[in-house]
């Protein structure tokens, strides 16, 4: 009989991230094990194997993974606790790696653009290689980093409760003030790019893109009791879908302000990543990640449908 490996993590996932085009994802844990995913079927494929895996731990990273990101070319980026990170092409690990210097807190990617968020400011990146000069410093505590996908903008969300928003090269454009009481730990554009939405440890609020005016403020959307960590929009960018720390996974629906929908319980230990699939025409299939070490697939169709129209 034919023999199957079965894969997956027995760690918390701390980091995912999803290449639509390519219908596959990657998942990384606590122990530094990066993992390989069929978007589809929700299968683990495979994890991606160190040069040196002689023991077969299949720890790529010296520590927690805290951030991935898809670059341009498909190449996965993994980013660390060991202050380094590692290029993943095709499932398999190339030779090349990144000093980053500082401990990074979270990684996004538009199109050609990358920024690494650390405990010490930003890290830029072209096509996947070094483009600043160093950490670019902040002047506060930075939770989590979005670049737009034309690359013209980079938004990071602030321990100070502000979100701040700046050009490719990390100059200062604006600053979103007064529109959370709480630190902002999430970032998500929509699929249009014609609006932000932001979560903080309360509330999830939106914002236009063209002029940073508000579409849903603060105590609207405001049911999560821990920190929100993950957004994602619905492909017709109507339905959007918030996880968080508690548990929790909601959706909320730009035109039924006054509505949600409440999945209680759907990770243990807290929701860390999400994305709404792209290939269910007519459906809305939501995929999330946990620390509970598990993915999981829902299909929310019926319950928006019921709740928002």
């Amino acid at each position: 009989s034919d023999i199957e490996i079965l894969t997956g993590h027995n760690a918390p996932i701390g980091a995912v991230a999803f290449d639509h085009d390519k219908g596959i994802f990657y998942t990384g844990d606590s122990d530094g094990i990066l993992c390989k995913w069929d978007l589809k079927k929700i299968k683990a494929l495979e994890r991606i194997s160190p040069a040196d895996n002689k023991e077969l731990m299949y720890q790529v990273h010296g520590g927690a993974v805290s951030g991935l990101t898809v670059l341009k070319d498909s190449q996965l980026l993994s980013v660390g606790w060991d202050d380094t990170a590692f290029y993943t092409k095709n499932g398999k690990l190339t030779s090349d790696k990144l000093d980053i210097t500082a401990q990074p807190v979270a990684v996004s990617t538009g199109s050609s653009l990358t920024a690494i968020l650390t405990v010490k400011g930003v890290v830029l990146l072209k096509d996947g290689k070094q483009s600043s000069s160093g950490v670019l410093p902040l002047n506060y505590s930075g939770n989590c980093i979005l670049v737009s996908k034309d690359d013209k903008t980079v938004y990071i969300g602030g321990d100070d409760c502000k979100i701040y928003v700046y050009s490719s090269d990390l100059k200062e454009k604006h600053v979103i003030e007064g529109g959370h009481l709480k630190p902002v730990h999430s970032l998500a554009l929509s699929n249009d790019g014609s609006m932000l939405a932001a979560g903080d440890v309360r509330d999830v609020c939106v914002y236009k893109t063209a002029d940073f005016s508000t579409v849903v403020a603060k105590s609207k959307w405001c049911f999560h009791l821990q920190k929100i960590t993950t957004i994602a929009w619905s492909p017709d960018d109507q339905v959007i879908a918030s996880g968080g720390a508690d548990d929790s996974i909601f959706l909320w629906h730009l035109e039924k302000k006054m509505k949600r929908v409440h999945y209680q319980f759907a990770h243990r230990g807290g929701v860390v990543g999400m994305t709404f699939r792209k290939d269910t025409p007519g459906k809305l299939t939501l995929v999330s990640a946990g620390m509970d070490s598990c993915v999981v697939q829902w299909d929310v169709t019926a319950d928006a449908k019921e709740k928002f129209s």
